[in-house]
């Protein structure tokens, strides 16, 4: 180095973020926050980031006092703020932007998680009753209010998506919720025209009502960076969600006197495994998986979208091409359950009872 040059300090990089570990969740509602350094505030601004385990956010001077508990459904966003020490104070809040009494230019997100409701299960993933049996007697039943922990993010685990309400499943970030609507979707000529998602709790689910088709969800997905489940993917999240029964909503939205669709959310032990939610009943999922449905030999083009000017499909009739739909729906009764899956319905099909969810893989970047 000759005289004169700089010598930078890798945190005072705009941008730069090391760590440890990832955040994830403590004894009880807290969250281990691992040592690290971070850049708060753009170049010649790097922090010490302190490891604490069993962070509290409810512990006066760990929130900026948005919130003075816990709200099931609620996402909760971790800030690292600048600080005289040189050591980043951490700080949640309601706010996705930055923290009351702080600024874009003296706080960085670092984090967040979702506080919803979570299923009892042993090291194995293996849903358990009280007495820790898997699967034992009321198992069903043994579901808690509590930071979700495999809904914990920070900068070096999260949805690619950025979004939030969505946990990790194996390698994939799925939607806790069904899709409901961020922005209001419209369809022309079969086709995608506006729209967006979210996965949110207490929210009506979209569906054939607002007029998407199989297709229309897979555009839709595409507007947040996000897609549908493969079969096999869904199978992984549904697991360990109880089935539906006949003569009540006890386990699912599945009783066969409903009418139709729920907020997501309502039923409290619509849970699975891996703590997603209504993967069972109130709606068919459609997924990205498709099949042919006949050995017919009498092939030839069909035109099911006219006018949508999307082409033609070479099949053996009409309705040739299937697009998987799992979960069941709102009246199904115990036919809706974690592995249920109807192979019958074309993509193009628009019907109140079949809705969706999206996932997306994982991001490690500072930004």
């Amino acid at each position: 180095m000759a005289s004169g040059d700089l010598s930078v300090v890798a945190a005072h990089a705009a941008g730069f973020y090391s760590a440890s570990g990832i955040y994830a969740k403590g004894t009880g509602d807290t969250i281990n926050i691992p040592e690290g350094y971070i850049n708060i505030g753009g170049n010649g601004h790097g922090y010490v980031i302190d490891a604490v385990s069993n962070f509290n956010p409810l512990t006066a001077g760990n929130n900026d006092e948005t919130f003075s508990s816990f709200s099931v459904g609620q996402n909760y966003f971790c800030y690292a703020c600048q600080q005289a020490t040189g050591i980043a104070k951490i700080i949640f809040s309601l706010n996705s932007t930055y923290p009351d009494g702080y600024t874009a230019d003296n706080s960085r997100k670092v984090g967040w998680f979702h506080y919803g409701r979570v299923r009892t299960i042993n090291d194995d993933n293996v849903p358990i009753n009280t007495s820790e049996e898997p699967y034992g007697s009321g198992w069903k039943t043994n579901v808690s209010n509590g930071i979700v922990p495999n809904a914990v993010c920070c900068l070096l685990n999260r949805p690619s998506s950025g979004n939030t309400g969505l946990a990790k499943v194996g390698k994939q970030w799925v939607y806790i919720y069904l899709a409901s609507q961020l922005v209001a979707p419209s369809v022309s000529n079969y086709k995608l025209i506006a729209g967006s998602a979210k996965s949110a709790y207490n929210a009506t689910p979209l569906s054939g009502t607002e007029g998407l088709s199989g297709s229309n969800f897979n555009e839709l997905s595409t507007r947040t960076d996000e897609r549908l489940l493969t079969l096999d993917e869904w199978y992984k999240a549904a697991e360990g969600s109880p089935q539906g029964e006949d003569g009540n909503n006890t386990y699912a939205w599945a009783a066969t006197t409903n009418t139709g669709r729920t907020a997501t959310g309502t039923v409290a032990y619509a849970i699975s495994a891996y703590n997603i939610v209504d993967c069972v009943g109130n709606l068919y999922e459609w997924l990205a998986t498709y099949s042919n449905r006949s050995d017919s030999t009498s092939w030839g083009w069909v035109n099911p979208e006219s006018g949508g000017e999307v082409g033609q499909l070479y099949l053996p009739y009409q309705y040739g091409i299937v697009q998987y739909l799992s979960a069941g729906d709102w009246s199904n009764g115990m036919f809706d359950g974690s592995r249920c899956v109807s192979l019958n319905i074309a993509p193009w099909n628009v019907s109140a009872n079949f809705g969706c969810r999206f996932a997306c893989g994982s991001m490690k970047i500072c930004k």
